[in-house]
């Protein structure tokens, strides 16, 4: 289970810290839930763009 220690410093290692994050509702000791929130510099307009970021930042931090 990552733990979110663990995980900006994996975001502070492939230099992409977080703007800000936050534990969400339904997070517990037993099965911690986080959130990261980055600043693009530009807008997204591209639909495949916007799904080749993501999906790249899903892979890199086992996210949802």
């Amino acid at each position: 289970m990552p733990h979110i220690e663990d995980e900006l410093k994996k975001a502070e290692s492939l230099h992409i810290p977080p703007l800000f994050y936050y534990e969400t509702m339904n997070s517990t000791a037993e099965k911690p839930r986080f959130r990261f929130v980055w600043e693009v510099r530009e807008p997204i307009t591209a639909s495949n763009e916007y799904k080749l970021l993501v999906s790249g930042l899903i892979t890199a931090f086992g996210g949802d």
